[in-house]
């Protein structure tokens, strides 16, 4: 585990891997981002949409995308929400 702490809470404690982060844009079309590395990431939800933010900017597709949520699903099969700020969900986890 890495042991540096969150930038946002303090917490040092990261979960499982990431395996896909699911992004939807305003205009209701859905993208998969997979990682070509493993990272771990704090289980604050400031945390994850930073996280989010990040990878939707270094990905060519989506990188002028007007996101708006994003479903991000770990190799221990955990999903989390990620909505960004100002954004209303659209998408529910069941």
């Amino acid at each position: 585990m890495n042991d540096v702490a969150c930038r946002f809470c303090g917490s040092g404690r990261r979960g499982a891997p990431v395996v896909v982060v699911t992004v939807f844009a305003a205009g209701g079309d859905a993208y998969p981002l997979i990682p070509d590395e493993e990272y771990r990431v704090c289980e604050c939800d400031r945390a994850w949409v930073e996280f989010v933010a990040r990878a939707i900017a270094s990905h060519p597709t989506t990188r002028e995308w007007d996101w708006t949520e994003a479903i991000i699903t770990c190799r221990d099969k955990r999903t989390r929400m990620a909505l960004r700020p100002g954004a209303v969900a659209r998408v529910g986890l069941a």
